[in-house]
C-alpha cells in the first residue's frame, strides 16, 4: 500500500519487489520493537487505535463523498458484475459476502485475546457483541459509500494496485 500511495503521488515512480521486501522488513522490525519495548503499553495503544479507527472513519467517508466520482443508484443496487469467473452471479455475490461478514463481525480479534482477559467467560461474549454493534453500522455506511464512489471497475483492475 505504501508503494501504491507513492505511485499515486509520483507518476514516474516504478515500484519494484526489492523495495516491497525492504518495506516489509522495516514494518516487521518496527512492530517487533514496539512489542519488545512497549509491551506494558499495548493496552493503551490498542485503545488509541480503536479511537482512531472510529474517528478516522468520518474524514475518509466525507472525502469519498465529496471528491470521488458518483455512480447512479441503478448501477449500485441493480447491476451486478460477475468478474471472478463464477458460473452464476449469485455464487459470485455469496462468495464475496464471506469476507465482508467476517470483517463486520470483528470477533476474531476478541477470540485471540480471550485467554489474556480477566473473567473471560463474561467479558469475551460482551466484547464480541460490542465489536459487532460498533462495526456493523460503520461497515454498512462504508460499503454503500464505496459502491457509489469506487469508479470504473475495469479501470481499477487494469492498474498495478486496484485496491487503491
Amino acid at each position: 500500500m505504501v508503494q501504491a500511495l507513492i505511485q499515486l503521488h509520483c507518476l514516474t515512480y516504478t515500484p519494484s519487489r526489492w523495495q516491497a521486501t525492504l518495506l516489509t522488513i522495516a514494518a516487521s522490525a518496527a512492530f517487533s520493537i514496539v512489542n519488545i519495548f512497549a509491551a506494558g503499553r499495548l493496552s493503551l495503544m490498542e485503545g488509541i487505535f480503536a479511537i482512531c479507527h472510529i474517528f478516522a472513519f468520518v474524514p475518509v467517508a466525507v472525502m469519498l463523498w465529496v471528491l470521488a466520482p458518483t455512480a447512479s443508484t441503478e448501477d449500485v443496487f441493480v447491476h451486478f458484475k460477475n468478474g471472478g469467473g463464477w458460473p452464476h452471479t449469485s455464487v459470485s455475490i455469496l462468495v464475496g459476502q464471506l469476507t465482508a461478514i467476517f470483517t463486520t463481525l470483528g470477533t476474531d480479534c476478541v477470540a485471540h485475546i480471550a485467554e489474556e482477559a480477566e473473567d473471560a467467560a463474561r467479558i469475551v461474549p460482551h466484547s464480541m457483541v460490542y465489536a459487532y454493534v460498533l462495526n456493523a453500522p460503520l461497515t454498512l455506511v462504508m460499503l454503500v459509500t464505496l459502491c457509489f464512489h469506487m469508479g470504473s471497475v475495469e479501470n481499477a483492475l487494469q492498474s498495478a494496485y486496484p485496491f487503491v
